[in-house]
């Protein structure tokens, strides 16, 4: 079913489909490739239900690999070239792949072979793939999911967010997270031409926007805040740029208010998703008010959430998710997510503190690990760090807890400035706000903060680096 909709129902059309920075595919050149990868994987003895996992090249040539697992019924395990040995020997270990495929060792000649395979329909209940969380909530777990889930978020996602034929997607977003994944996906679906880029230098995208005539940017906050604070969305023209979507992190209202002096024909909109259940919200089209408010969005049609309180009269919560877009559960685990006895549904409990007003729009306020205990205080992370981003000269910020030895746990702020004279202006902030007093110690960085294979901020490595007080370190 899954590749029917991605794929075959698309063949006839001669248009470009997804473009690489060495290639242009159509739906049938993609579907040619994908029969090619099939045949050496049947080949290879690997069968429906078996774990293939792949070296992601971000390319088309990764697309097609993808794309024949979904065919031949294989569940695909997406692979970064950046992850070391340690990481890709345990993800090994923990899914036991049939077969480890670098799409770009595979000789052309095998497309020719996959033209004589007959392809099996797929059930929906048929497994997909398992994608590995960042680890930003603790151990790195795989997330399996089956066709029906893929199926059901594609629908949703874009039935809020009106991805047309006549759109241009840039994908600079690693394919081993969802988010970048989903874009081939909703690409495909939709017939909007997607772009793929795995450029880890983020000064090229907006030179990326402006030269294919991008419509739709899907980006992360930290990213796009870094563009604009380094002055890099104010070099080149993007006219055809309709939309920018974001997820992953937090919006803060500020980016968005810089952002629609930059562009103000451009709609921003406030996502909030899991690896574990892709999107749960979206913000609609024509509620500026909620935007402005820092909300992430109203839950997708057919999504149900709830919050759990401590106590009945606090306005924030655990965030639960009930819905066709949980994904089945981690993989080797005993038991997949909890179900619904009445309505057969999969349960999640996100770990993330949201509110939710009487309209049911979402507002995010962090992880529960995302809470510090120093002295005593109960201190938000994305509290800190929001604080800290409205200093002049500050590119970016992440702030975590660092052991220390006399209060046991202290306030580790990790910053990227243009200039180490930013110091005085950051501790300035700080010194509005009491209550932070003397438990915090302020790291800055030259360059941008490190990030995971995801794209995200890096903290468990500022921990380590800010217990090491490596060079890297400009002043503490």
């Amino acid at each position: 079913m899954l590749y029917e909709a991605l794929i075959e129902r698309h063949l006839s059309e001669q248009k470009i489909i997804l473009t690489d920075e060495k290639r242009t595919y159509t739906y049938a050149q993609l579907h040619k490739g994908a029969m090619g990868f099939l045949a050496y994987l049947r080949q290879n003895g690997v069968r429906s239900g078996d774990r293939v996992m792949i070296r992601n090249r971000g390319d088309g040539r990764t697309t097609e690999a993808i794309l024949a697992c979904l065919a031949g019924g294989m569940i695909f395990v997406l692979i970064s070239g950046i992850h070391g040995r340690a990481e890709s020997a345990d993800r090994m270990k923990d899914c036991a792949p049939s077969l480890l495929l670098d799409p770009h060792t595979v000789n052309a000649a095998d497309a020719e072979a996959g033209e004589q395979w007959e392809r099996a329909r797929i059930p929906a209940s048929a497994g997909a793939y398992i994608l590995y969380t960042s680890g930003s909530a603790g151990r790195k777990k795989g997330v399996y999911a089956c066709h029906k889930q893929i199926i059901f978020c594609c629908k949703s996602i874009l039935a809020r967010l009106g991805y047309r034929e006549s759109d241009k997607v840039l994908c600079a977003l690693p394919l081993e997270f969802d988010y970048g994944l989903y874009q081939i996906f909703l690409s495909l679906w939709s017939r909007a031409q997607i772009f793929l880029v795995q450029t880890r230098m983020m000064q090229m995208i907006p030179r990326y926007l402006h030269q294919w005539e991008i419509t739709v940017y899907p980006s992360v906050p930290s990213v796009a805040n870094a563009l604009l604070r380094l002055g890099f969305w104010e070099r080149v023209s993007l006219p055809y740029l309709r939309c920018i979507t974001f997820t992953g992190e937090y919006l803060p209202v500020e980016l968005i208010r810089r952002l629609r002096e930059l562009f103000p024909s451009v709609e921003l909109i406030p996502m909030y998703g899991a690896t574990e259940c892709k999107r749960i919200a979206i913000m609609p089209p024509g509620r500026e008010d909620k935007l402005m408010a820092g909300s992430c969005g109203l839950p997708l049609d057919g999504v149900q959430v709830r919050l759990l309180k401590k106590n009945p009269q606090d306005n924030i919560g655990e965030l639960v998710v009930e819905g066709p877009n949980v994904m089945e559960g981690y993989w080797k685990e005993a038991h997949g997510f909890e179900k619904n006895p009445q309505t057969g549904m999969r349960i999640y409990h996100t770990g993330d503190l949201l509110s939710m007003d009487e309209e049911g729009f979402l507002y995010f306020y962090g992880r529960i690990n995302g809470l510090l205990k120093v002295m005593g205080r109960r201190i938000s992370e994305a509290e800190i760090e929001n604080i800290v981003k409205a200093a002049d000269g500050v590119v970016e910020c992440a702030a975590m807890g660092i052991p220390d030895p006399l209060y046991g746990e202290k306030i580790g702020i990790c910053v990227s400035v243009k200039e180490k004279t930013a110091e005085k202006e950051i501790r300035k902030i700080l010194a509005d706000w009491p209550e932070y007093g003397n438990l915090y110690e302020l790291f800055l960085f030259s360059d941008l903060l490190p990030r995971n294979p995801h794209g995200k901020i890096d903290k468990r490595k500022l921990r380590e680096m800010s217990d090491e007080k490596r060079s890297c370190i400009l002043w503490k």
